[in-house]
């Protein structure tokens, strides 16, 4: 990077660091005329952008990483998200997907994805991505519960489905609370005395959001 460059660099970010976004912006475009085929002026540039909530202005910055470094596949990504943040869901589902081939075991980029994917009422796409991480990592207590939420928002048979995987986890990973909750939400229909059991379990997390919901769960469940 030229010296000049760098300078401006360094003024941009002490805008930002004052919280003085607009004029961040304004001295980092200068820096990227001094070097316009820079990926860390314009990945600064997104960033400000995404910070300054200008989302079409940071997908512009996107494009351009992509100019620069076409198959990188973290700026695939950012691409996507600027997609999506500028309301092009379709676009960002394809961004996203192209990002998923070329990061496989990014969690990340799989959940993004999916959620889009519901978005766009695809869930079919959706399970298969989530199937796909499952069927590479059966007892991966991350990628069985991001395939057991989906499955759970579909109805008596997606609670069946969710229960063999689960058990799966919990027989490599008895002490996974996040399965437990789940398995206990698979359950609660037609086992509620398994399901307590689980919920009990799932109430002893570390993780509010969990803790939370298996004690919903379990009270609700001691009231039937």
């Amino acid at each position: 990077m030229k010296p000049s460059a760098k300078r401006l660099f360094a003024q941009s970010r002490a805008h930002l660091e004052k919280g003085e976004v607009g004029k961040a912006v304004h001295v980092l475009k200068q820096a990227i005329a001094e070097e316009p085929d820079d990926v860390s002026l314009w990945a600064e540039m997104y960033r400000q952008c995404m910070l300054a909530k200008s989302p079409q202005s940071a997908l512009s910055a996107a494009r351009e990483l992509r100019r620069i470094a076409p198959t990188e596949p973290n700026y695939i990504y950012m691409h996507g998200i600027a997609a999506l943040t500028s309301g092009q869901a379709q676009e960002a589902a394809t961004l996203l997907e192209e990002a998923l081939q070329r990061l496989p075991q990014a969690t990340h980029v799989r959940r993004t994805l999916v959620q889009v994917l519901e978005a766009l009422k695809k869930p079919e796409r959706a399970r298969e991505i989530l199937q796909e991480a499952v069927d590479r990592a059966p007892t991966d207590p991350v990628a069985v519960n991001d395939l057991a939420v989906l499955l759970l928002k579909q109805g008596e048979q997606g609670k069946r489905d969710a229960e063999p995987l689960l058990r799966r986890v919990l027989s490599a990973h008895p002490d996974d609370l996040a399965t437990h909750l789940n398995l206990a939400l698979s359950l609660a229909d037609r086992d509620a005395e398994a399901a307590l059991e689980h919920a009990d379990r799932a109430k002893d997390s570390p993780e509010l959001a969990i803790r939370e919901q298996a004690q919903r769960l379990y009270q609700l469940l001691v009231r039937h």
